[in-house]
């Protein structure tokens, strides 16, 4: 069957579509979605909009800034469309609705169109991504197409030029413009991003039926043809068994009761960008290469492979020099409730990386659990790790929220006397003086940030780019804030998401107490950032909601990095750490004929200081790899050692031992 939109097209266009579309489950014409549509009453339309006005109004922990830098009026907007609800048809309703949430320019506070939207992504055939084009501009290069999409021209590789007849840079700063990104670098990248693959439970429909492209294509080793091509918008069902991942990953989904799944434990700790999680998924579904399978790469990683492989990789990198190898490893996302799980895999992977450098890439990062974030940044630094503070806005419904009655279900009583004891005070005090925003108060537990200590002492480069987002912002900002090392961007800056998000669903149980807060009707939901973050170190107090992360260098993308696994873009961030001293620190508690000393190896470091139970034991210069020691007195327990090492004076490696770790180390 001629698939819809593909009527007009080439044979051999029509011919890959047929092939390609029938490898794949539930897709169908983007022209069918309204059809599909499941009406709601007046009512029920009335009731999304007032839940909005709450969580706008008194939940928002941006809106102040939202309203001064970007000169809209969210609450005035939504007041409008209220009295206009009851006579709008469905699909202009949730246009109006994901209109009015996208001004923001805020990826954390948005709304979820109900099904059918929420179940299904628009697609075409093809990813799209931006490179540079050896001077001062941009070419916009296809990197893959669907399983199956066999055309004799149209293939990984061909540069994009127009789009229905624009110049595809125009027609993606068009799209750009309808995007939420917070800051110049994340809407450009968001309007590339979502160029070829939307999600319509946050993005408006296609506009048209399809596409026509203008593309340029090799014909040769040093020759060049320029064609057209038609390909059709379609739906994918994201509750297909094939996909059904897609929506089982992200937590808003899987609280969905209709299909069978348990609402999770009310925690209240994530900073995450569904709308990216969920696309991602739904491109690695299109487009996976499916000749790769994961056994093959088991067999030949070793003890690189992860056991959390959809959120972390690792690989040792060729030096480009010939030295040896340095470190990669590649944090997908945070989202991930066995914070313990996550951290000790994170430590394990690192164990077994060269100790000669490495560079970690969170680029796309969506976020997910604060404390997954925050609880690895340990592992890097020979410094204290200072977890970001976290405020709230002062509204009477956050003062509520922090003076729960006693009768309360025991998960939503444990949530709100925490608020009460950790931001109570301050928010009374706030209140009291006029002030926006309580004190600021860390989701991550000090204890927890700096429970393990450093246990990588190489020099560490991190890459980022616009798409970074919520708690991959927060790691960003710990990385830079404790000068960890550089920075390097495929952008100037990260996407600028600095909160933690709470949907309604969790504000539905988290104020029972609340008459004003309803549950949303018809599978529509909220999310709202509610808590604002700002950073440390020489930065203290900066927000980081819009600004992100400032990148300390910056790489643009090659044709290379497109196709050759970002081969460009690993030996540039292998440059960053190239010259830099690789420090080694190991240590032990080692018992001989009764008598206890701590053993101490290292590289790279001129002396050592020994404390046991914080108490001072000695000082030792060091030889690289060479074992010194140090005799501990049998009156010291000695449960708790730190090995401070120096280089020309300057603290340069930390490492802290338990007695449990000492014995064995």
């Amino acid at each position: 069957m001629t698939p819809s939109g593909a009527a007009g097209a080439d044979p051999a266009t029509v011919e890959a579509l047929e092939k390609a579309f029938g490898q794949l489950h539930n897709v169908r014409p983007v022209g069918e979605l309204a059809s599909m549509l499941q009406p709601q009453s007046g009512d029920d339309r009335v009731a999304i909009v007032d839940q909005s006005l709450i969580i706008v109004e008194q939940l928002y922990t941006h809106l102040h800034m939202k309203r001064v830098r970007h000169a809209i009026d969210p609450a005035q907007a939504l007041r409008v469309l209220r009295d206009q609800a009851a006579r709008l048809d469905d699909l202009r309703f949730h246009s109006e609705m994901l209109r009015i949430f996208k001004s923001l320019r805020d990826i954390h506070t948005a709304y979820t169109a109900p099904p059918p939207f929420a179940n299904q992504s628009a697609f075409l055939p093809f990813l799209l991504e931006p490179c540079t084009d050896g001077q001062d501009g941009t070419r916009y290069v296809v990197t893959r197409v669907i399983d199956g999409f066999d055309h004799p021209t149209f293939r990984p590789g061909v540069e994009i030029l127009h789009w229905h007849g624009a110049p595809v840079a125009r027609a993606i700063a068009l799209n750009a413009s309808r995007e939420e990104g917070s800051n110049p670098d994340s809407r450009k990248a968001l309007g590339s991003l979502f160029m070829t693959v939307r999600w319509l439970g946050a993005c408006l429909l296609p506009e048209e039926d399809w596409v026509i492209l203008g593309y340029r294509y090799k014909t040769g080793p040093q020759a060049v043809a320029e064609a057209e091509i038609r390909l059709p918008w379609s739906l994918l069902e994201l509750d297909d068994p094939a996909v059904m991942f897609a929506i089982q990953a992200v937590w808003d989904f899987a609280a969905d009761t209709r299909r069978g799944k348990k609402r999770p434990p009310l925690t209240l700790n994530h900073a995450t960008n569904v709308r990216t999680q969920v696309e991602q998924m739904t491109r690695r579904h299109l487009f996976a290469d499916k000749r790769k399978t994961r056994p093959a790469a088991r067999r030949t990683a070793g003890d690189l492979v992860s056991n959390l492989p959809d959120l972390m990789t690792a690989a040792r990198l060729a030096d480009p020099g010939g030295g040896e190898p340095y470190g990669y490893l590649r944090l997908r996302h945070f989202h991930h409730d066995n914070t313990a799980e996550f951290i000790g895999e994170f430590r394990r992977l690192l164990d077994h990386l060269p100790r000669r450098g490495l560079v970690i890439d969170i680029r796309g990062n969506p976020g997910g659990f604060v404390e997954c974030a925050e609880g690895i940044l340990q592992f890097l630094t020979s410094r204290r790790i200072t977890p970001l503070p976290f405020q709230f806005l002062c509204s009477e419904l956050i003062d509520k929220a922090s003076h729960p009655p006693d009768d309360l279900p025991m998960e939503a009583l444990f949530q709100r006397l925490q608020i009460r004891h950790v931001w109570g005070d301050s928010i009374g005090v706030a209140r009291a003086t006029g002030a926006l925003y309580s004190g600021g108060a860390p989701l991550t537990s000090v204890d927890d940030a700096n429970r393990f200590g450093q246990t990588y002492f190489g020099p560490v480069v991190l890459v980022i780019d616009a798409i970074t987002y919520s708690a991959g912002d927060i790691f960003a900002a710990g990385f830079q804030d404790h000068g960890i090392g550089k920075v390097l961007g495929t952008d100037g800056q990260t996407g600028g998401g600095g909160a933690n998000v709470w949907t309604h669903d969790q504000i539905v149980d988290l104020l029972p107490d609340i008459p004003l807060i309803k549950p949303l009707p018809g599978g529509t939901k909220l999310r709202v950032a509610v808590r604002r973050c700002t950073r440390t170190g020489r930065l203290e107090g900066l927000p980081i909601e819009e600004l992100g992360v400032q990148a300390d260098t910056h790489h643009a993308l090659t044709e290379v990095d497109l196709l050759q696994d970002n081969r460009d873009l690993k030996a540039a961030a292998i440059a960053l750490i190239a010259n830099q001293p690789a420090r080694w620190l190991e240590a032990g508690l080692e018992t001989s004929e009764g008598k206890r000393a701590v053993m101490v190896t290292a590289t790279g470091l001129d002396r050592v200081d020994i404390y046991a139970d914080d108490r001072p034991l000695a000082s030792l210069d060091i030889v690289d790899d060479t074992p010194v020691s140090a005799g501990l007195p049998d009156s010291w327990p000695a449960e708790r050692l730190e090995i401070r090492g120096f280089a020309k004076n300057e603290l340069s490696a930390r490492r802290l031992l338990a007695a449990a770790e000492a014995a064995t180390a």
